[in-house]
């Protein structure tokens, strides 16, 4: 028995038009508040070479906290621990804003895929902590993404809805609920996942950004 599949000519048929929408489809009437700070040439030029101490990192994630950010997400890995000072400087910042979401993500080793976490005590300290797991298409674009992730903790949420679910948990329910994910957990002892991605809505328009090295001298936030 021969059995032919259009499935991928489908799937790819599907990613065209998608790329074609995102193109000529008109930029959003209203902006995005989402303001991305960027490590970017300047910072690394003032502030030296990545990685930094993680009591730099605390001190972003303060100037971030008094420019009254609703949330901040940081889609940085701790999966290492630094030293005991650098990370517990962090610990406390992420602990007395209470408004910071970080990520994990699934690492590739000799023994097989597995969770690379965030060290306990900056988990522990922040707001939550959401999945940075990408799904690149054959053209090596992101194109979706998904929902959630089982971890031995838990479930995890991606990052980006982790910080959209502090921002507007109903709507981030409603968003969650159309693919079928409950915005939580009923209490069962036993969590069923069954893959569910989401395509990316591209914008038109940029989103605002500004430099880490502004936001460490703390000037016009």
């Amino acid at each position: 028995m021969v059995t032919v599949t259009a499935i991928p000519v489908v799937r790819d048929f599907q990613m065209r038009i998608a790329d074609t929408y995102f193109r000529t489809a008109p930029p959003p009437l209203q902006p995005s508040s989402v303001v991305l700070v960027l490590i970017d040439d300047e910072s690394l030029r003032e502030y030296g070479r990545w990685p930094w101490s993680r009591a730099k990192i605390a001190e972003l994630v303060r100037n971030l906290d008094r420019a009254e950010a609703r949330v901040i997400g940081l889609d940085i890995l701790f999966s290492e621990p630094q030293s005991a000072g650098a990370d517990r400087e962090l610990a406390d910042a992420l602990r007395e804003n209470r408004r910071t979401v970080i990520v994990d993500k699934i690492g590739m080793y000799p023994d097989g895929p597995r969770w690379t976490e965030p060290l306990p005590v900056l988990a522990y300290a922040a707001l939550g902590v959401g999945h940075a797991q990408a799904l690149l298409d054959s053209d090596g674009l992101c194109r979706r993404f998904p929902l959630r992730e089982l971890t031995i903790d838990g479930p995890r949420l991606a990052f980006a809805l982790e910080v959209a679910r502090h921002l507007d948990a109903p709507r981030t329910a409603q968003f969650l609920a159309a693919y079928g994910i409950a915005g939580r957990e009923n209490g069962s002892t036993v969590t069923t996942a069954a893959p569910a991605l989401a395509p990316i809505y591209f914008r038109r328009d940029a989103f605002q950004s500004i430099s880490a090295a502004a936001v460490l001298r703390g000037r016009d936030l």
